[in-house]
């Protein structure tokens, strides 16, 4: 018999199966940060809309975080030993960039039309580098939600590097690691009072190294489901075996 002291072995771990109800969890991310760009815009104000809009919609910016998290996690999840990093990176960048090309020329062309266009910023922002700029009038140039596709491309350039970091952790302590990522997520904004209001803001929201939290934690709760470690062990396997795995266990990501 084993020592009483001795650690109960680890649940086999979960298949890595499709997990398709995320798609319904990017579907409401989404709408919510749609719903938080008409009300920041302003579309409704004097309206009998502005208050549901603000009281619906006003905190709706956190959708991006979620879907931070759900690349970390949907890129882990999917990630195959002996598959090159590199090789998802080109795939994220055929999915991604034609589209962002797009709207970026479109966007500029009409800048430059109306007298408005900045090269520098312009360029920053066609090759996704904005985010790394602490000026605002930069990192909201010319497509200003595509600040956070330039986070998103630090995250995928990243990928390798830290997946090679999270798959050290031993199982035993990845949900250490989740709570003490969550722990720094939530200490970002304290870290960032003593600076000026506009740093401040950049750092906090923009900033690719401090949104990265996000993008790990999403990787940490990929292998905690994996590892079978999730709370909702019981019913994992069953939704997973039928498809559905994330019913009962996490999320992660996109731009």
């Amino acid at each position: 018999m084993p020592p009483a002291s001795a650690e109960p072995p680890a649940p086999p771990p979960l298949p890595a199966v499709r997990l398709p109800s995320l798609t319904g969890l990017r579907f409401l991310a989404a709408f919510v940060v749609f719903g938080f760009h008409l009300h920041a815009g302003g579309l409704f104000d004097g309206t009998g809309a502005e208050g549901v809009l603000a009281a619906v919609f006003g905190q709706g910016a956190t959708g991006v975080g979620f879907f931070f998290l759900l690349s970390g996690f949907v890129l882990t999840w999917s990630a195959r030993p002996g598959v090159p990093a590199r090789v998802a990176l080109r795939r994220r960048a055929a999915r991604v960039l034609p589209n962002h090309v797009v709207v970026w020329l479109v966007v500029f062309a009409g800048l430059a039309w109306a007298g408005g266009a900045s090269v520098l910023t312009g360029l920053l922002g066609l090759v996704l580098l904005q985010a790394w700029v602490p000026v605002q009038s930069v990192y909201f140039g010319v497509n200003t939600p595509a600040w956070s596709l330039s986070c998103e491309a630090a995250f995928y350039t990243a990928f390798g590097w830290l997946l090679g970091l999270v798959d050290r952790i031993p199982p035993r302590r990845l949900r250490w690691a989740a709570g003490g990522l969550m722990a720094a997520v939530v200490a970002v904004p304290a870290v960032a009072l003593p600076m000026p209001a506009g740093l401040e803001y950049w750092f906090v929201y923009v900033f690719p190294v401090t949104r990265a939290l996000e993008f790990v934690l999403g990787m940490v709760l990929a292998r905690v489901v994996r590892a079978g470690r999730w709370v909702g062990r019981g019913r994992a396997p069953a939704g997973a075996g039928g498809g559905r795995g994330a019913g009962g266990a996490g999320q992660q990501r996109g731009t």
